[in-house]
């Protein structure tokens, strides 16, 4: 039994220890200034509050759905053009890493999470340019 118990523990801590590699979605500044981003991520977050701006709601999955693939796509963008480092980078992974998650809201079948999932992103997208420059 102490065995078990044992091995759980151990588990437990490791498991624990895992997450760590997850980023840390809490967005903080630069000693009071905005961090500095590259100019190919403010456009692809720019582009992301434009199709978020002409979004109209819709009682469609579909559009929900479709939403996503062009939001998505900006996001891909956004990472394949990414020349940030350091903490700077790490800040910018804090601001995306919630997109996957509200990504999965807007491919729902659900409308009630798809529209969910529409209201969260346009929240979040202001973030931004509260945090980077």
């Amino acid at each position: 039994m102490r065995k078990a118990l044992a091995f759980v523990f151990i588990s437990l801590i490791v498991s624990i220890s895992a997450c760590k590699k997850t980023p840390d979605t809490n967005l903080s500044l630069d000693n009071g200034q905005r961090w500095k981003a590259n100019i190919e991520t403010t456009q692809g977050v720019a582009n992301m509050t434009q199709l978020m701006d002409a979004f109209v709601e819709s009682d469609d999955t579909k559009l929900y759905n479709s939403l996503s693939d062009s939001l998505k796509s900006e996001f891909k963008m956004i990472f394949k053009q990414c020349t940030m480092e350091g903490e700077a980078h790490n800040q910018l992974h804090s601001f995306l890493f919630p997109m996957k998650e509200i990504f999965t809201m807007l491919e729902s079948d659900d409308i009630a999470t798809c529209q969910k999932g529409a209201t969260t992103f346009k929240a979040h997208l202001p973030q931004y340019l509260e945090f980077f420059e």
